[in-house]
């Protein structure tokens, strides 16, 4: 980030948002996981729910750590479940870049795709997630 203007990361940021975060769709998506027996969203369809973590405070998310090429040894670690407070309605892509990063997703091509924010009150512009993902695209 040392060479790139705050200029440019504030206008990518507000070009990412628009285009690739939809709506804050929170009560819909709690409303889908709290139906037992639905066809369109389950508990099981929530990625990166889970993420290990060590008596460091280092973790790792579950899903994205089978997914990748790590052979890293959890035997010190433990699982803890992400306490989701917001849904949005995202982008495909923005949903897949987020999943890399570890965070909660839900990605159902056929119905729809959706981002798990754990904190609250915290804009948009300023979740640490969407600064990584746009200091990457402005370098």
């Amino acid at each position: 980030m040392s060479n790139i203007s705050q200029e440019l990361l504030d206008e990518t940021m507000h070009t990412l948002i628009n285009k690739e975060v939809y709506a804050n769709q929170t009560a819909i998506v709690n409303t889908m996981l709290g139906i037992d027996n639905n066809d369109l969203v389950q508990w099981d369809d929530v990625e990166n729910l889970y993420y290990y973590i060590n008596s460091n405070g280092d973790s790792i998310s579950c899903d994205a750590y089978s997914s990748s090429d790590t052979s890293e040894d959890l035997s010190d670690y433990e699982e803890q479940q992400q306490e989701i407070m917001q849904w949005y309605s995202v982008s495909q892509w923005l949903a897949d870049k987020l999943f890399v990063l570890g965070q909660p997703v839900i990605r159902l091509p056929n119905i729809g795709y959706w981002w798990g924010i754990c904190n609250y009150g915290i804009p948009l512009e300023d979740q640490p997630e969407l600064q990584m993902i746009v200091e990457a695209l402005a370098s």
